[in-house]
């Protein structure tokens, strides 16, 4: 395959050979047409003249095929050269194409295994979740079909213990009203400085339901130098527990 920019410079070299040719040719023919009327010396003359012509116009022709040849052999090989290369090149691209084509093939032989072994492992999950929920609905239905067809109580070992206070004997009546301590009127009293004040407040020694005399604790204010003195009163402490209990409970 030539090229059009050689086909052109050889097509140009050949119209230039058939110039040439013309020209000799009409040279030629007026030699040809002056020789009649001459001599023989003129006729030799003009023979050499266009043998020496003819001889140019052979080696022209004969240096311009060779010449031609070499353009075309040139052309030729630069034509392979180009087509081998073309071809090294489609076959690069064919290969790199395939290889891409390969590895690609290759990731998506990956992924889908990647992907299988994912549902295996949440298909054994889902079966291992399955096979506990049954277990644990038929532990439930045992147990319902237990409590439904067992009727018996269930056993209470014993009672816990009681307190010590919930032991106590409740008070048979309740206290006289006096016993009862009226600390807000008995402050009152200390903070305005009286003499005496009755903490329990008794218009005289009251006697419990078991007959012990109770007496009130009063505590005497100096008005003067503002020195107290407490008078401890003579009645047992039991007493005073049991009077105070007493008015616990029936207050």
């Amino acid at each position: 395959m030539l090229k059009n920019e050689d086909s052109a410079a050889l097509a140009g070299e050949l119209a230039e050979l058939k110039v040439m040719l013309e020209h000799l040719q009409s040279a030629v023919a007026v030699a040809v047409q002056r020789s009649a009327p001459v001599g023989c010396s003129e006729v030799d003359e003009a023979s050499r003249i266009i043998s020496m012509a003819n001889r140019t116009a052979e080696a022209a022709i004969a240096e311009a095929r060779v010449e031609a040849a070499a353009i075309v052999e040139a052309a030729e090989a630069r034509s392979r050269e180009l087509v081998r290369a073309a071809e090294e090149a489609a076959l690069g691209e064919v290969e790199a194409e395939r290889a891409q084509i390969v590895r690609v093939k290759r990731e998506w032989a990956g992924q889908v295994e990647g992907i299988a072994s994912l549902l295996r492992g949440l298909s054994d999950v889902l079966s291992t979740s399955r096979r506990g929920l049954e277990a644990t609905t038929e532990a439930i239905e045992s147990a319902l079909a237990a409590i439904s067809t067992d009727e018996t109580p269930p056993v209470i070992d014993g009672l816990p213990a009681a307190d010590a206070w919930m032991m106590e004997e409740p008070p048979s009546e309740r206290p006289p009203r006096e016993w009862f301590v009226d600390l807000t009127t008995a402050r009152d009293d200390l903070l305005r400085g009286e003499s005496r004040t009755n903490l329990f407040r008794p218009e005289s020694a009251g006697t419990a339901a078991s007959g012990d005399t109770v007496s009130a604790t009063t505590v005497e204010v100096g008005a003067e130098d503002g020195a107290d003195s407490v008078e401890p009163d003579r009645s047992t402490a039991s007493d005073q527990q049991r009077a105070l209990r007493l008015g616990r409970f029936g207050r």
